[in-house]
């Protein structure tokens, strides 16, 4: 019998691409983000050191664990109370990245059998392989069904929060079953006519102007954005899961709308929004956008549209106005266990303190 042998490659070019995504497609548990063009992407474009964790038997992976190294959020010491020391001490002199399954996007474990050992053997690589500056790995969850691992990780001291969701609305009724079941005020700016809505091209020329608009959208509402240069691998490796949907009043592009084909998944995810200006909102392009990408969706046959990670927060802006779509709530599970003892108890101790005050 062939024994099973788990490696950490530091890009996803050393494994077999036809391979890597015949196991992704093959199991229930993947997703575009496991898929080799998604990494390629995430490695080209951000720079972010890569530790995926592989099981093979013989030639032929049979498990995988995509995992990145990022920088740890740790709150501003000025948001934290408290004595000065404990501040410092909470936040100063804690490891800066941590190890992450996966981000951007969501990668949980893909295996095709022996679930167990090949866990077992992936976490305990990742463990080893872990650079010192690395906190803790954390697990966001692709899908529904990975949700089979929550004892498995309990067991292996994984803590779970559920600080943020997905909104996914079941493409099954059709469109105007949909379109009847939104909220009134979504209706009504779905019946603007004065905007028209086309696909357009995610390359060449097109690819800055779109950029851009994502930026100064970005900008707008106080939030970080991707560089180019991920848009730029995005083009290159997944031009053929990524959808554009543009917007246009009286021969103005009044914005975008930057979507995920998951074929893995039968979804459409919206990922990207690309609306510059705030008097856009004024034609209801939000709506006509998201309405066009629905309806492009239902008719290439995909079951559902992902409307993408959103705080799980009912006292949010952005968390009601995505739910008077009528989609379900689907939450992102994220497990994290700690690398390093007294640097995870430190961390916790500070996030607790920020949490108390900010929550």
């Amino acid at each position: 019998m062939t024994a099973h042998e788990t490696t950490i490659h530091d890009t996803v070019t050393a494994v077999n691409a036809n391979q890597w995504n015949n196991l992704v497609t093959q199991s229930d548990l993947g997703t575009v983000f496991h898929r080799y063009e998604w990494l390629r992407a995430v490695e080209a474009g951000l720079d972010r050191p890569a530790y995926h964790a592989v099981v093979t038997k013989g030639s032929n992976p049979v498990a995988m664990l995509p995992t990145v190294l990022t920088p740890v959020a740790t709150p501003d010491p000025a948001d934290l109370p408290g004595p000065d020391r404990v501040v410092e001490a909470t936040t100063s002199h804690l490891p800066t990245e941590r190890l992450v399954s996966l981000y951007p996007g969501t990668g949980g474990p893909v295996i095709a059998t022996d679930h167990e050992a090949c866990l077992d053997s992936m976490l305990s690589a990742l463990t080893t392989a872990a650079p010192r500056q690395a906190l803790s790995h954390k697990i966001r969850l692709g899908s529904q069904a990975q949700n089979r691992y929550s004892k498995y990780l309990i067991g292996q001291g994984y803590e779970s929060t559920v600080t943020s969701c997905r909104l996914v609305l079941d493409l099954a009724p059709g469109w105007d079953h949909i379109r009847s079941g939104m909220d009134r005020t979504r209706r009504t700016e779905l019946r603007n006519d004065a905007v028209t809505v086309e696909r357009t091209d995610f390359d060449g020329p097109m690819l800055a102007s779109i950029h851009a608009n994502y930026v100064q959208n970005m900008e707008r509402i106080g939030a970080d954005s991707f560089p180019m240069a991920f848009f730029e691998a995005l083009a290159e490796h997944m031009d053929e899961r990524v959808e554009v949907f543009t917007a246009h009043r009286e021969g103005d592009t009044l914005g975008r709308h930057i979507c995920i084909v998951d074929e893995e998944q039968s979804a459409l995810r919206y990922y990207f929004s690309a609306i510059p200006e705030t008097s856009a909102y004024e034609y209801g392009t939000s709506e006509q956008l998201h309405g066009a990408a629905i309806q492009w969706a239902i008719d290439a046959g995909f079951e559902s549209y992902d409307f993408g990670a959103t705080g799980a927060d009912f006292r949010d802006g952005l968390f009601t106005y995505k739910s008077q779509y009528g989609p379900a709530i689907c939450p992102i599970v994220q497990w994290d266990r700690g690398l390093s003892a007294v640097a995870w108890r430190a961390f916790k101790f500070g996030r607790r303190l920020y949490r108390g005050q900010n929550y």
